[in-house]
């Protein structure tokens, strides 16, 4: 049967009869005492509500796990758990990916940056620490070579353009545009 009904027909059953009448008949069902049926009622609602209140784990949470393995490495660690938590390094999950691409990281299996950070981590986490310090220094792109090169070469065009269209403006022309 399906739970769903059956929380139904207990909650029909409940208000109907009563909380404690119900509790009764299930001690008598059961064979057990009421106070059984009440610590294992009890019981089983500690355990959802542990459940709903897991969360995740922050970035901070989870580089230092690895700053614990590594512990020398620590303030490196935590600069860049603090830089990704603030989108400075990394800060798309396209970055992430290209990140760990490297380490032989399949990107398909990254669903979000929080989700990835563990293996970022890790991955961190076994470089040499002048590595580390140089990611803090220069953080890797969050630009690809292609559009690195098509904003070098609008913004060419748009300086070429400002610069004709002052040319322009003095000699009365309009702007081309």
């Amino acid at each position: 049967m399906n739970t769903q009904y059956v929380d139904l027909e207990v909650r029909l059953l409940v208000l109907k009869y009563g909380y404690n009448r119900v509790i009764a008949a299930l001690s008598k069902a059961k064979g057990v005492s009421e106070h059984d049926i009440q610590i294992a009622l009890l019981d089983t609602e500690k355990a959802k509500t542990k459940k709903r209140k897991a969360r995740k784990k922050s970035v901070s949470e989870i580089a230092e796990k690895f700053v614990q393995k590594v512990p020398e490495k620590a303030a490196q660690l935590r600069e860049l758990a603090g830089r990704f938590e603030n989108r400075t390094f990394l800060p798309q999950m396209q970055d992430v990916r290209h990140f760990l691409i490297p380490f032989g990281i399949d990107p398909k299996s990254l669903k979000s940056r929080n989700d990835s950070a563990p293996k970022v981590f890790e991955e961190l986490s076994k470089l040499p620490s002048n590595e580390l310090e140089e990611f803090i220094a220069h953080p890797p792109s969050s630009e690809s070579t292609f559009s690195e090169l098509a904003n070098e070469i609008i913004g060419d065009r748009n300086r070429s353009d400002a610069s004709s269209n002052k040319a322009n403006a003095a000699d009365g022309k309009k702007p081309r545009g």
